[in-house]
């Protein structure tokens, strides 16, 4: 057998490359030959397992081995593929065929399958990690010559693909096999452009979409596949979607995918401009968006805008609370939330040799008012993530889920920390997350979007401490004299 006949059409170009580099008497045409095994070994596998995805998930758009091969043929319209090497062009055929492998049930799994879809990312490297991927014969995926290579970052890099672009940031950019270079991080780069980009009608065929009888956000996500007549990446280097839609709902989804491709497209171009001497075919962040009407309808190029002075200006002062004192008891809730939830986590270790004693303390000196807990405190992630995005809680997040606590947080809306403008026109923040060693200082103005930053190999304690203008506050009329208390 060979590839062409397994996966029964002709392979994606990517597949082309890799066999015109094993005819190279070279190191890496060795490679390359050498390793045509362990790839048709890795498509048969695929090819099974993903297929039974749909015995389970029947109501998803289909991420079967059709959905690995459109990846693998994406990555290789987003580059000139002679600038990867031999095992580049592997690991990215390996990454596009188990980035999805996640989405499997194993044995007698109950879990629901909307938690199965928004943690697969995690799930592929987890079943990567941990030998759970077996060939016919019972043993566990083998990737050939750079097998320990492979095994160490496949995972990683099927991870990212549901993950914030920072998270690329983990990956090597300058590995090196046997005088091949390998370029982790931009295989994850691809891998996420890739996946987003896949809308082609075959992830969603018409004869099981009308066998479903689909309602609600399952039937927006195939029918916004099926009125895809073309997608690609056009001769002036724009990503160009054509198509004819004749639902509204479908269309909108259309829209909003066509939006996370665009966010996409910014991050892996800013990206790629300062980390990788690889240039992406695409130029520009603008998806062309072909898409026809078919209806009474139209969909208006206008959306919702916010502006940024008017959202601060009303989740900043008493339009929203009513009462300045508010602002302070907004801060101090957020800081027993802190506390508790890492009461809670240091409970549950078992090497924990001195109890954690939750400790919040408000205290003031000649210029500024100081609030300061011991708790989780705040790693960069939640600061970009959660802290710094307007009306996004990190006690909604699956990451805060994940932990299964049983405390319930009493500030549940991602807004409460803004109240503190009701008390200051500048804040100032130190924090350290209680299981990071890095201690970030940030610096907030009311009513300006730019914040700065600062970033210190050292952290002088774990926890969160805020710190107001103490002559703002008093001028004011703050309701109590302010002093130091605990």
């Amino acid at each position: 057998e060979d590839i062409k006949t397994v996966i029964g059409q002709t392979p994606p170009m990517l597949f082309e490359v890799l066999d015109k580099r094993a005819d190279e008497n070279s190191e890496q045409g060795v490679y390359a030959r050498e390793t045509e095994y362990e790839i048709l070994k890795c498509i048969k596998v695929c090819k099974k397992a993903l297929g039974e995805i749909r015995a389970s998930a029947e109501n998803f758009t289909l991420h079967d081995l059709q959905h690995s091969l459109n990846v693998i043929d994406l990555m290789g319209q987003l580059l000139n593929p002679s600038q990867l090497s031999a095992i580049e062009i592997v690991c990215l055929i390996y990454t596009a065929l188990l980035h999805d492998i996640g989405m499997i049930r194993l044995g007698d799994e109950d879990i629901p399958l909307e938690e199965i879809r928004e943690s697969h990312g995690d799930r592929s490297a987890r079943f990567i990690e941990k030998d759970l991927i077996c060939d016919e014969a019972g043993q566990p995926l083998n990737f050939g010559r750079h097998h320990l290579i492979f095994h160490q970052y496949l995972p990683m890099i099927c991870a990212s693909h549901m993950k914030d672009i920072t998270y690329i940031d983990r990956l090597p950019t300058d590995l090196r096999a046997d005088g091949m270079k390998l370029n982790t991080a931009l295989c994850a780069i691809l891998l996420r452009l890739s996946d987003a980009m896949d809308l082609s009608r075959n992830r969603a065929p018409y004869t099981l979409y009308h066998f479903l009888k689909l309602k609600g956000i399952s039937r927006e996500h195939w029918e916004k596949h099926l009125s895809i007549t073309d997608c690609r990446i056009d001769e002036k280097g724009f990503y160009r979607v054509d198509g004819i839609c004749d639902d509204e709902a479908a269309h909108r989804a259309l829209f909003n995918h066509l939006d996370l491709i665009e966010k996409e497209l910014r991050d892996a171009i800013a990206w790629m401009s300062r980390s990788s001497e690889t240039e992406l075919n695409v130029k520009s962040d603008i998806v062309k968006r072909e898409i026809k009407p078919q209806g009474d309808y139209h969909i208006w190029h206008h959306t919702f805008t916010m502006d940024f002075a008017s959202i601060s200006e009303l989740f900043m002062g008493e339009h929203l609370y009513g009462d300045r004192q508010v602002g302070l008891r907004e801060i101090i809730q957020n800081a027993i939330d802190a506390c508790m939830v890492r009461k809670e986590r240091e409970a549950k270790k078992k090497d924990a040799f001195t109890p954690y004693i939750p400790c919040i303390t408000v205290s003031t000196d000649e210029q500024y008012v100081y609030i300061r807990d011991n708790g989780i405190g705040m790693t960069d992630d939640v600061i970009k993530n959660y802290f710094l995005n307007i009306g996004v809680s990190y006690y909604r997040s699956k990451e805060y889920r994940d932990l299964d606590l049983s405390y319930k947080p009493m500030g549940f809306f991602g807004i409460g920390f803004l109240a503190g403008f009701m008390l200051s026109d500048e804040i100032w923040v130190t924090t350290s997350g209680f299981e990071d060693n890095v201690e970030y200082q940030l610096h907030l103005v009311k009513g300006d979007r730019y914040i700065t930053k600062y970033e210190y190999a050292r952290k002088r304690f774990s926890g969160t401490e805020i710190k107001l203008k103490k002559e703002y506050l008093e001028s004011r009329e703050f309701l109590v004299p302010l002093g130091s208390f605990t």
